[in-house]
């Protein structure tokens, strides 16, 4: 009986008390005060992100070489992408906007706090001229870019379209073998069948055609050295299997010199 009694007396003291009106209406002020107050919270959080979102861009900082692309051109390409403000400025879209630009290789873009872009930019490190309209850079790949007087030093080099790479690589190689002897390539010309002309510095035409390269290369490596240095040489064709015919400038006829007596060793 002492425990139905206790069980009973638990119950009662559970049993909810009736609130007031008054406190039914302080707890809707409550609540009500605390959506409020969230709400301004989001309010004020949205206005702040909206303010922020379209700061204004006062400043735009351009490092690297510009040599090629003044840095008004770059003010002006990047212009309308920087209206929108700070935290809006598409940062990825000015970039490729930049890198599809003649003379430009590469370049990064970042925000400085609070005001300003900073765009660094690497320009083309053109090697040679290809055609009439464009360059090869470091890699072989070609960017178009106005050829003036400043460019004319650099060699000229003519192929296939799809021959870029390619004929970097094959005049890297002259390069280097024609240093050491003390000549420089102006011009390197491969046409549709594979066939290879040559023009030095001195004003020579070299025709290697289209088979053994390197090998006929070597070959008149030593055909100057031993017999045509210091000679006024026009025209070398070095299409034949164990000579070449030389052309000079003082003569009409060609001159077929016999390389035969040289050693494996010497044209390898």
């Amino acid at each position: 009986m002492a425990r139905e009694a206790r069980r009973q007396a638990v119950r009662k003291s559970r049993t909810s008390v009736p609130k007031s009106w008054w406190q039914k209406l302080h707890r809707l002020l409550l609540q009500t005060a605390v959506i409020s107050g969230c709400l301004g919270v989001l309010a004020a959080g949205a206005y702040s992100a909206k303010v922020l979102y379209t700061l204004p861009i006062e400043q735009l900082v351009i490092n690297g070489a510009t040599e090629n692309v003044p840095a008004e051109a770059i003010k002006t390409w990047l212009g309308p992408a920087l209206v929108g403000g700070f935290f809006a400025a598409d940062l990825d879209g000015i970039r490729e906007n930049l890198e599809g630009r003649p003379w430009i290789y590469g370049a990064t873009v970042r925000r400085q706090w609070p005001d300003t872009v900073v765009v660094s930019i690497v320009e083309q490190r053109p090697i040679a001229r290809w055609g009439s309209l464009g360059f090869l850079n470091h890699e072989g790949a070609y960017f178009a870019g106005e050829q003036s007087i400043l460019a004319e030093e650099l060699p000229q080099l003519v192929g296939p379209n799809a021959s870029t790479v390619d004929m970097m690589r094959r005049y890297q190689q002259v390069e280097s073998l024609l240093q050491p002897v003390g000549l420089r390539v102006v011009s390197l010309e491969q046409d549709d069948i594979g066939q290879i002309d040559l023009v030095l510095d001195n004003g020579m035409r070299i025709a290697f055609g289209a088979d053994h390269f390197l090998r006929r290369l070597q070959r008149f490596i030593v055909l100057w050295q031993q017999h045509l240095e210091g000679e006024a040489v026009a025209n070398v064709d070095m299409r034949y299997a164990h000579g070449a015919a030389v052309a000079f400038r003082q003569q009409t006829q060609l001159a077929l010199t016999a390389v035969n007596e040289l050693s494996q060793e010497e044209v390898r």
